[in-house]
């Protein structure tokens, strides 16, 4: 025999098992990181990111004289009135061009349009437009009507967690009808 042979020590079959503790306690340690950092990381997150970009603005302060808590201070109100400026001026005309995309949309929604849609689906599909084109063309034609016909065919519990959602999709429909 040689030196190597006698080096080689025999292991179990199931010499891995050991490992399986470790693993299964891993997995929760990250599992429980990952809960608690659904929760918590983006205002984490956000601190160090507004921390970072207000240090310069606070050094500029104490430069000119300032202690660290009034350059903070300082600092903070300064980030304030960038933030109300942005939210007075850009907001409102966001909110407008909003406003004219979803009467644009709305105006799409006619009869005219839902069998022009039909039509074209039935070029590329024919077996799609066999199964759901008379649904697609009422939803095209008319979306608040189909919308409130087929709400009994939404399973239970599908939506339910995302109201605010569905609650803005149909303002949006009847309003821009």
């Amino acid at each position: 025999m040689t030196a190597r042979s006698k080096s080689i020590i025999k292991r179990s079959p199931f010499w891995w098992l050991r490992w399986v503790p470790t693993v299964v306690a891993s997995i929760l340690v990250l599992y429980c990181i990952y809960v608690v950092g659904r929760v918590a990381i983006v205002p984490v997150l956000a601190s160090f990111a507004l921390a970072y970009l207000l240090d310069p603005v606070v050094r500029w302060f104490q430069s000119r004289g300032l202690s660290r808590v009034l350059s903070s201070i300082f600092a903070i109100l300064l980030l304030g009135l960038v933030i109300g400026t942005i939210l007075a001026y850009v907001v409102p005309d966001l909110w407008a061009e909003g406003s004219k995309a979803v009467a644009k949309i709305g105006q799409n929604f006619t009869p005219e349009n839902a069998a022009r849609q039909r039509a074209v689906l039935k070029r590329f599909s024919p077996a799609l437009e066999a199964m759901a084109g008379d649904k697609i063309e009422k939803f095209l034609s008319e979306p608040m009507t189909f919308i409130n016909e087929n709400k009994s065919a939404i399973p239970a519990g599908v939506g339910e967690t995302d109201s605010v959602g569905s609650s803005v999709l149909l303002g949006t429909l009847s309003s821009s009808l």
